[in-house]
This record gives C-alpha cells, structure tokens and sequence, in this order.
C-alpha cells in the first residue's frame, strides 16, 4: 500500500483594509493654473496616493477612482475618492476633500456710516463705532476694520475734524474702502457782554419806583464760536437794613457749549 498526502488550503478574511486619504485641503484663493488640474497625475494638489493597512496582506496601495466637483458660488470642491481592495475582495473607499476660491472682485460699500457728532469738548476723542459699513461681496465679506488718524484733525470755525477710514475686506484680500467723519466742537471761552444797561438809583422815595422792563437793545455780544445763543433774565431784588432796597437785573446768555456770560444792571431806592 502506497499512501501521500495532499494539502488544501484556503485564506480567511473577511476584515476589510483600513484607508485613510491624505488630509483635505484648501488650496486659498485664485490658485495658478497648474494648481487647478483635476485630472489624475496632475491633480490638486499632486497626487499623494494613500496606503491602506490589511490585516492579512500588509501594505496595499490605494488607487485612484474619481473627482466629483462641485461648484458653489465662487467655490470649487473637489471630491477625490480612493478605494483599495485586498486578496479576498474586501473593499474601502475614502474620500479626499479640496477647495478652493476664484475672487478677484472686491466688495461693494452701499453705505459708509454717517458723519458721527460728539458734541461740546468731548473727552474722548476716538469713540468705539456705533454704525458700521454695510456693504456686499461675492464669496463673502471676511474683516471689516477702522483706522482713526491721530494727526489729522482740522479745526475750522471751532469745529474739529478727524477721519475714520474704513476698510472692508473679503476672505480674497479684496478690499473696499470708505471714509467718515468725526466732528465736535472745541469751545471754552463765555461769551462777553458790554453796554449792559446803565444802573440807577432813585434816592428816597415814598413809593417803590415803576421799574423799566429788561431790554437787550444796547447789549453787544461776542461770542468766540458760531452757534445758536441763549438768553435769558433773572431778576433778583434785596431788602437791605429794613429800608433800602436792591433789584438787580442779570443778564444771562449761553452758548451751545454751556459757556455763559453775564452782565448786571442794578436798581436802589
């Protein structure tokens, strides 16, 4: 009797390799045109072709399947998806993702913020914002920033001036730009009266004399800066030691910065 032995083998495997694509990528803005080939071999970026990992057969280099890309306003995506397949059929795709912006428009300001007031002697100078620009871009706005000039301020009738500068940026780097103005008023002078009316004395008298009614018909006013004046008269009367009496006119008037000048008319009997 003659005896031999024959061996059948077979492999198990039913855990599929492990793949993972290279990392997604942003390719920025208004890449080159080498940059923008989609086709395999020249692709964005150059193809980095990925390793899978298998439990039974080691190293299996991935290959190469397909781009899907997608256009979304000024957007490009770009898909790449990967498969490998290892000796008993298991399978695994994974999916690369790269993008990137075509944008050489720069965004449009359809309103710079209006010419902004601080009022009399402000102490603060360079306010934060209260309005901002609005404006519109293509592929969206990205940075909008301000610069006051700290060495620009002009002063023309009491009224200082500064500009802001806007400066409104896409995700691009374009850039729109706009100006607005701050203004205030620098007054701390009072205004001056002269010519107030004469004072008079009526000596002693039986009765309380019929005083005459204030009037600001010789009154002169100078004021340092132009601007809407106040006037107004505070009468004030005294009794001094029971039998002399004091009336007093005073002349007030205010300027827009609350600066006040005064002159005084006076009355005894």
């Amino acid at each position: 009797t003659i005896l031999c032995e024959q061996r059948i083998r077979w492999k198990k495997d039913l855990i599929p390799p492990v793949l993972r694509c290279p990392r997604d990528t942003f390719l920025g803005c208004n890449p080159g045109p080498k940059d923008a080939l989609v086709t395999p071999g020249g692709q964005i970026p150059a193809a980095l072709v990925p390793i899978a990992v298998d439990n039974c057969d080691g190293l299996i280099p991935a290959k190469f399947i397909k781009d899907s890309v997608v256009k979304v306003g000024c957007e490009t995506h770009i898909y790449r998806k990967w498969g490998v397949r290892d000796e008993c059929g298991n399978a695994a795709i994974c999916y690369q993702h790269i993008w990137y912006a075509v944008d050489t428009k720069s965004p449009v300001i359809t309103k710079c913020p209006d010419t902004l007031y601080l009022g009399c002697n402000p102490t603060d100078q360079l306010p934060y914002p209260t309005a901002f620009p609005v404006a519109t871009d293509n592929c969206g706005l990205h940075d909008i920033l301000w610069y006051d000039g700290l060495n620009d301020v002009t002063v023309t009738n009491c009224i200082a001036t500064r500009t802001r500068l806007w400066i409104v940026t896409d995700r691009c780097g374009n850039q729109a730009r706009c100006e607005q103005k701050i203004r205030w008023k620098i007054d701390v002078i009072s205004p001056v009266l002269e010519n107030c009316p004469p004072d008079r004395n009526y000596g002693c008298v039986k009765e309380n004399p019929t005083l005459p009614v204030p009037s600001w018909r010789n009154i002169e006013i100078t004021e340092a800066c132009p601007g809407p004046l106040t006037r107004s008269v505070q009468i004030d009367t005294s009794i001094i030691d029971g039998c002399m009496y004091k009336v007093t006119y005073l002349y007030k008037v205010t300027d827009e910065c609350g600066n006040k000048g005064i002159c005084v008319q006076t009355f005894r009997w």
